[in-house]
């Protein structure tokens, strides 16, 4: 009976639970799943900072505008305090920061204006900008603003000197064009040259005479120009020929014969090719040796 009561009060040993232990490579890869992926920070244009401003006034709401556009509102609260009103957040509507005292922003806002201006002209009286057209259009603002500021003294000795240094390459009129979202466009054929409001009626009448017939009978014919001599400017090569490859003259070869193409308006009937081509004899040099 003494030996069960001494077994009895003796202490208990405590269970240990066997771990196993994990390689430090396991325990990163387990780490790395659990943790949620952080968000790309969003960088807002000065358009998309305006458009934010003229919801949050109209909605009264600032949750709401988060909420659409992906904002914080701590960010909103700092596009409050900014101003976007002026003419330099107008020409750096792509940027997202409004670049303050700006030598170049007179020079800027009259490359607007004279965007502006060339866009409301008649499509017959407008021109192709490009960075030459930038370029130049620079140096003539320039000089009048300087021609003024002998006059009025309105300029400030930071846009005098930088102006007067500056020499409006194209690549500074290619800043521009990125700066205004403008993109570089190579444009074909002849229809920018058409006035549609005056070939509105016409192309009236012409739809109401074509229900007349069947579709298949109604024809469409263009003419086109081949360069029948002109050879192609690419060519694939060996490795080794690189260096002496060169091309010839007959890459600009103006030989050209007029060829008519012509189809009914379903695509049944494609009639062939007719070329016109130069007479062995022109009318001009009729009856003459």
């Amino acid at each position: 009976g003494g030996a069960a009561n001494l077994n009895s009060d003796a202490p208990k040993k405590k269970k240990t639970k066997q771990t196993t232990l994990k390689p430090v490579s396991a325990k990163n890869d387990e780490q790395q799943k659990t943790k949620k992926p952080r968000k790309k920070p969003v960088r807002f244009t000065i358009q998309q900072k305006i458009e934010i401003l003229e919801f949050v006034k109209t909605h009264g709401s600032v949750k709401e505008a988060c909420r659409k556009y992906g904002c914080s509102k701590q960010s909103i609260s700092e596009w409050q305090k900014e101003d976007y009103s002026t003419e330099a957040a107008r020409f750096n509507s792509k940027a997202t920061r409004v670049q303050k005292d700006d030598p170049y922003l007179r020079v800027k806002i009259g490359i607007l204006a004279f965007y502006d201006l060339n866009k409301s002209m008649p499509k017959d009286l407008q021109i192709n900008i490009t960075g030459e057209v930038i370029s130049a259009r620079a140096k003539l603002i320039r000089d009048r603003l300087l021609e003024r500021h002998n006059e009025a003294n309105f300029l400030s000795p930071k846009e005098v000197k930088n102006l007067q240094e500056c020499k409006f390459s194209r690549s500074w009129s290619n800043k521009i064009a990125q700066q205004n979202g403008w993109r570089s466009k190579r444009l074909h054929g002849e229809a920018g040259s058409v006035d549609v409001d005056k070939a509105a009626p016409q192309i009236e009448e012409i739809c109401t005479l074509i229900t007349e017939y069947d579709i298949d009978h109604v024809y469409n014919m263009d003419e086109t120009g081949l360069f029948f001599k002109c050879l192609p400017n690419r060519s694939y090569l060996k490795k080794g020929d690189y260096k002496n490859a060169r091309g010839n003259k007959l890459m600009k070869a103006k030989d050209r014969v007029t060829i008519y193409v012509c189809t009914n308006a379903d695509g049944s009937d494609k009639v062939p090719l007719v070329m016109i081509g130069k007479a062995k004899k022109p009318r001009c040099f009729h009856n003459r040796r």
